[in-house]
């Protein structure tokens, strides 16, 4: 898939294979910061929450995709946001279309020439009280106010000054003084971002929606790759009701899942995991990890494929299947104990169809 301007490419192996071992596992090694991924504040502001620290309830509730188409080299501002409808409510998730996911691509153009918030959007969009933001760009800011550009750690794209010089006729260096100033307004209020939004987006533009897209609990994880997506209710009944921090008023939302870290517990099979800090703030002014292991780490899903062979992998079942009303079986064992039909006949809450169980 694309990869960052300066940042090594994914790089996927078969650890496990059916015809050698029965199963498959990929053992993968990757930039955090790669595909639709969030980034938590950690990644721009030094001691900013990680990933693991932040209230699960930021990552789902109302929120609304605004429809700012942009060209080449344009900026996002805070009247753009203003002017563009449904209007954004506090407590709401905020997802910016510009078109620019069509061109998603290990492009000079996708990387070099995306649309990017200014500083005073950014601003504005802490002023409003919204809990998370993505954008269909690679960046937060345009691509001149990043490292891309002749800014600290840069240029990793060595002709785009010049290119934009002919273009506009004007310095980038000069038009985007400040380094990843939207990208750092957004982390020092504590907000999540999601860069590289893609997909569906494009037909849900314009509109609101149920949002969400949850992260790793990746202890000093600036970044992850997640799947972000917009939920509707044709009958009008579902409701999530705003008013609280997290804008999840009478709504509880619990993190079920183990804390992804180094030297967290390994299967005894497999090599470990490697969490490698290849950027940190003392050095660079912004945080970067590159992961290596096994797929089967901490609280994970594992898809049929993993077990039988030409049956469907993560990628083949429809997001619908990730997400809806289910029930958490009390059946404790002791050791060598084994789940069993009696023990889902006799939970305490009836298990119903098309139910997730826990």
């Amino acid at each position: 898939m694309p990869s960052y301007p300066g940042d090594p490419d994914v790089r996927m192996t078969r650890a496990v294979k059916f015809a050698q071992h029965g199963v498959l596992a990929w053992r993968i090694s990757t930039v955090m910061n790669t595909g639709t991924h969030m980034n938590a504040p950690l990644a721009f502001i030094q001691k900013g929450a990680d990933l693991a620290s932040l209230d699960p309830g930021t990552f789902f509730g109302n929120g609304v995709v605004l429809d700012i188409p942009k060209k080449n080299w344009e900026v996002i501002t805070a009247d753009d946001i203003k002017a563009a409808s449904p209007a954004i409510e506090k407590g709401d998730i905020v997802v910016i279309y510009t078109g620019w996911c069509a061109k998603y691509s290990d492009g000079l153009e996708y990387f070099g020439e995306a649309p990017g918030l200014t500083k005073d959007a950014a601003e504005y969009l802490v002023s409003a009280g919204v809990k998370m933001v993505g954008i269909d760009t690679p960046f937060i800011d345009v691509p001149l106010a990043t490292s891309m550009g002749p800014h600290r750690g840069g240029p990793h794209m060595k002709r785009l000054n010049d290119e934009y010089k002919k273009a506009t006729g004007r310095d980038g260096k000069a038009d985007f003084s400040e380094w990843n100033v939207a990208a750092k307004t957004l982390a020092a209020a504590g907000i999540p971002t999601i860069k590289q939004v893609g997909g569906d987006v494009e037909t849900v533009k314009g509109r609101r929606a149920t949002l969400g897209a949850i992260p790793w609990k990746f202890e000093h994880g600036e970044a992850c790759p997640v799947r972000l997506i917009a939920m509707f209710d044709p009958t009008g009944n579902a409701r999530i009701e705003a008013g609280s921090k997290s804008g999840r008023k009478g709504l509880s939302v619990y993190s079920l899942g183990n804390t992804f870290q180094q030297f967290m517990p390994e299967w005894p099979s497999t090599p470990s995991v490697d969490i490698d800090v290849l950027k940190f703030h003392a050095k660079d002014g912004v945080y970067q990890t590159e992961w290596t292991g096994i797929m089967h780490r901490c609280t994970h899903m594992d898809a049929p494929l993993h077990v039988t062979e030409c049956t469907p992998s993560i990628n083949d079942y429809p997001v619908w299947r990730m997400f809806g009303s289910g029930v958490c079986v009390d059946a404790p064992k002791e050791k060598w104990g084994v789940i069993c039909a009696e023990d889902m006949e006799n939970s305490s809450q009836p298990i119903r169809k098309g139910d997730i169980v826990m």
